[in-house]
């Protein structure tokens, strides 16, 4: 998926698809980590407490993405490694 794709699903209120009947208004939200607003208003996303209610949060930005995150992340083997106790 290219950047312009991935930008269009991570902001997108009503992602995944067929999720909104669940949550209601506004949808399941944009992405909270890797989504960014547009603007300074806080994400919004719906969240299903279990009883059929609908919870709205707000969520701030926590995370400002400057493009170097992906190739400073450990592998997966070393995340096993560490998850292992080996070193």
């Amino acid at each position: 998926m290219d950047s312009a794709g991935s930008k269009s699903w991570c902001n997108k209120n009503t992602f995944p698809s067929g999720k909104k009947r669940i949550t209601g208004d506004p949808g399941p939200g944009a992405d909270p980590i890797c989504g960014q607003p547009n603007g300074p208003d806080p994400f919004v996303m719906g969240l299903c407490d279990g009883k059929n209610k609908n919870i709205h949060v707000d969520l701030h930005c926590c995370v400002i993405p400057r493009g170097g995150e992906y190739f400073f992340s450990p592998s997966i083997a070393a995340l096993k490694n560490i998850s292992n106790g080996s070193t």
